[in-house]
């Protein structure tokens, strides 16, 4: 969302991101259940364009790697809800595919997110690409 949505430098941090994955350097994964939280707001607001980039993104695997929402990955979030239920389900759910996926890193803004297994939170900013590439196998 911060690719496309928001002007400034956070946007040009996702991009550099962005432009790793669609190379090869690093893998993107998110869980399907991204997609509906994306259109959302465009739905309402009639962003037909932002719509269609979207939808895009996630049915061209040369960018995202879009996990379905299986009986496994609603499992584990149920799980991880339990050990923490102030995660909300979406939350969990993302939690669960990266899990699932086996990712070295979640790459998010969102500072209150608790991640399971170890696994690294990368907040956006001028180093995220840099770490990234320092955790990746």
């Amino acid at each position: 969302m911060a690719a496309f949505e928001h002007v400034g430098t956070t946007q040009s941090h996702v991009w550099s991101v962005l432009k790793a994955i669609e190379t090869g350097d690093l893998r993107g994964v998110t869980s399907e259940i991204t997609l509906a939280e994306l259109l959302l707001k465009l739905i309402v607001d009639g962003e037909t364009e932002l719509i269609s980039l979207y939808k895009h993104l996630f049915s061209d695997h040369n960018v995202f790697d879009a996990v379905p929402t299986g009986l496994e990955i609603l499992s584990e979030a149920a799980r991880i809800r339990a050990g923490r239920m102030s995660i909300k389900l979406p939350d969990a759910i993302h939690l669960a595919t990266a899990q699932h996926a086996g990712c070295f890193a979640i790459l998010t803004n969102d500072r209150r997110l608790a991640t399971p297994g170890g696994i690294p939170l990368v907040t956006i900013d001028p180093t995220s690409l840099d770490l990234l590439r320092s955790l990746n196998p």
